[in-house]
């Protein structure tokens, strides 16, 4: 799908024109509106003919087809990573909260030790 886009060189409608390269570089709610953009004119191509001309609109619905797989596969990847990028700093909050529990209980049982055991631990370091 991508190479086909990038050999046609498609462009998309955006503040001018867009490559297909450049739909990378904007954010989850331009691309939603360019997606919806594309639906339109592609159900715009879809309309009925009551002239049989059907084979006229053919290259033009193929063509806004693959704009909207386009814009929808970048859409896909970037939720992908978005919802990645959230995991990943969930995970680091657990990380931190287990690692803080963990030294507020070794400093809890440290604190149960007796002072012998203490001075014995002091002088081995």
């Amino acid at each position: 799908m991508f190479d086909q886009a990038t050999r046609q060189k498609l462009r998309y409608n955006y503040n001018g024109q867009i490559s297909t390269e450049d739909l990378w570089d904007l954010s989850l709610e331009a691309l939603n509106q360019i997606a919806i953009f594309n639906k339109r004119a592609l159900d715009d191509l879809d309309g009925e003919d009551f002239i049989g001309g059907s084979d006229r609109n053919a290259k033009a619905r193929a063509l806004a087809q693959l704009r909207l797989d386009v814009v929808k596969a970048v859409i896909a990847v970037k939720l992908e990573e978005r919802d990645e990028r959230a995991a990943a700093v969930e995970k680091a909050a657990k990380r931190r909260r287990i690692l803080e529990i963990l030294a507020r209980k070794e400093d809890q049982a440290l604190e149960e030790k007796s002072a012998d055991d203490l001075l014995k631990e002091l002088e081995s370091l």
